[in-house]
């Protein structure tokens, strides 16, 4: 395969996707909810028993039919109906689906979510103040012997996630609010809940810390996860330079260019930031670039001296 040529422009990331990866992810658990049905309703116990069972339907795809042919309990009714609403185009037809997810099952937590964001899209305290109570729900449902007994693996379990899904929209809009003390602590519950943190509110939890200036909870998390990412090695950056110490930033900086070459034109200002953020984020290329400068840019603006030094540097 011939090389590209060095003078032909980057390709822009996809900002609208022929299909949403959130949309796919929610008709995967359909999915697997169905299969565990199955596997509960043929008393299926061991894994070997399991694996069989799994192996001969899905060999001659009679797996999917079986899972087509379940009726479905009113609280995934309600979840497909959701999913049908998060792909129409029609707010008024997306009203009615989740009026009738809500019929389905008053305590839909997806369907309250996506209600919540329509009806508070001009109110970011009252969104707040609907999610804390859906939150709440969401607690209530799962029961205290949910949280004593799985803590630690909750993205493990499907039924865990409607509430992790409106718990993390709950910390983005106390964000949005500025009222960063409060997504954080909500942020460090999560990851005490799902420590794989399958949603990636580390990520979000790092830029928390660093507009609150707890620079020991940013040191906690680079150690905690060693993540090699863009948003993780820019941050160790902020870091080093908050803590004042310059020539570990500078050092800093030189890897996280490495990371991620394009974190730099869009830090500086050379390339602007799109109106959406891309669909997909890909390691090293411009997609996570965005991404990135999307999430810490709100520490740029906290910090103009930071973010002074940052352009002289990248000079």
């Amino acid at each position: 395969m011939a090389r590209r040529k060095k003078t032909e422009p980057e390709p822009e990331p996809e900002l609208m996707p022929s299909f949403s990866p959130r949309i796919m992810r929610r008709r995967l658990e359909a999915f697997q909810r169905g299969v565990h049905r199955l596997i509960a309703e043929r008393g299926l116990n061991t894994q070997e028993e399991i694996q069989a069972f799994l192996e001969q339907h899905s060999t001659d795809g009679s797996l999917e039919r079986m899972i087509d042919e379940l009726e479905l309990t009113p609280e995934e009714e309600a979840l497909e109906l959701v999913s049908e609403a998060m792909e129409c185009e029609d707010l008024d037809e997306m009203l009615d689906l989740l009026d009738a997810a809500l019929e389905a099952d008053p305590e839909c937590i997806e369907a309250l979510c996506l209600l919540a964001r329509i009806n508070c899209e001009e109110d970011s305290e009252a969104l707040v103040d609907a999610l804390e109570d859906i939150v709440k729900l969401g607690e209530e449902k799962l029961g205290a012997k949910m949280f004593e007994e799985c803590r630690g693996q909750f993205w493990g379990l499907l039924e865990t996630r409607p509430y992790m899904r409106a718990r993390q929209e709950l910390i983005t809009a106390l964000a949005i609010c500025g009222r960063f003390e409060e997504a954080a602590a909500h942020g460090e519950a999560m990851l005490e809940l799902n420590e794989d943190d399958n949603q990636g509110i580390r990520s979000e939890l790092l830029v928390h810390y660093l507009l609150l200036g707890n620079l020991e909870g940013v040191r906690a998390l680079l150690k905690r996860y060693e993540e090699v990412t863009a948003v993780f090695a820019w941050a160790h950056v902020f870091e080093r330079f908050l803590a004042g110490n310059l020539e570990e930033a500078r050092s800093a900086m030189t890897e996280a260019r490495r990371v991620n070459p394009y974190v730099k034109e869009y830090m500086t200002g050379k390339a602007a930031l799109p109106d959406l953020l891309p669909a997909y984020s890909t390691p090293g290329d411009r997609s996570e670039a965005i991404g990135c400068v999307a999430m810490l840019g709100r520490v740029l603006l906290q910090r103009p001296e930071l973010h002074t030094w940052l352009v002289n540097s990248l000079k």
